[in-house]
């Protein structure tokens, strides 16, 4: 894990894997790459009728996050970033039937949602970090 400011970039940056919490994790054969404000990214395996919620909750548990709910997760359509549903199944946003068999990987992005007007609301130290 990085901790530090967003702008420090190390040479060595890897993909980091996890998966998403299920009762039978051979089933998470689907690949979500997400992109992190600090220029890491996690490579996610979750199942393909996964929320967005089971991404975002599996990410903010894995890098520390505190302050979560300023942040979400975001996806590319027609070129804007949007903020998806939180309740919205990967299967009802990707229909794509090569990732739904682990052949392909679909990329989203860790991003701020809400900005605060004065940084000294922010309750700990490293969430300017991200």
């Amino acid at each position: 894990k990085q901790v530090g400011p967003e702008f420090v970039l190390k040479p060595d940056n890897k993909v980091e894997k996890i998966t998403v919490p299920s009762p039978n994790p051979f089933e998470c054969i689907c690949q979500i790459i997400v992109l992190l404000p600090n220029n890491n990214c996690v490579q996610v395996s979750c199942k393909p009728d996964a929320t967005i919620r089971n991404i975002f909750e599996t990410i903010v548990s894995y890098i520390d996050l505190i302050e979560h709910d300023l942040f979400g997760l975001t996806i590319l359509i027609d070129s804007e970033y949007c903020f998806p549903a939180m309740d919205l199944k990967l299967s009802k946003l990707i229909d794509d039937s090569k990732w739904k068999n682990g052949q392909a990987k679909y990329v989203m992005q860790l991003k701020i949602k809400f900005f605060v007007n004065d940084i000294a609301l922010l309750r700990h130290v490293l969430t300017p970090h991200f």
